[in-house]
């Protein structure tokens, strides 16, 4: 299993760091094409997030986590 939240930093980096970049980009055509570069990156960055989340309702041992956990799952797969 991955460091997920090594992941998150580098993420919320990457996802920074591009937020500058279009400041100075004056092109439509390339600044438009790092915009959806830097929605594509976020869109990962929220699977990640959702992953820690899961992994948290994990870690919990109470039987009410547990049901809480199962109805999670359902909810994000239906």
């Amino acid at each position: 299993m991955g460091n997920y939240e090594t992941a998150s930093v580098y993420y919320q980096g990457v996802i920074q760091q591009i937020h500058r970049l279009l400041s100075t980009i004056d092109d439509h055509g390339r600044k438009q094409k790092w915009q959806q570069i830097q929605g594509e990156v976020a869109q990962e960055y929220d699977v990640v997030k959702n992953i820690m989340q899961t992994l948290a309702l994990f870690k919990g041992t109470h039987k009410v986590k547990n049901i809480c956990l199962v109805r999670y799952i359902y909810y994000i797969n239906h």
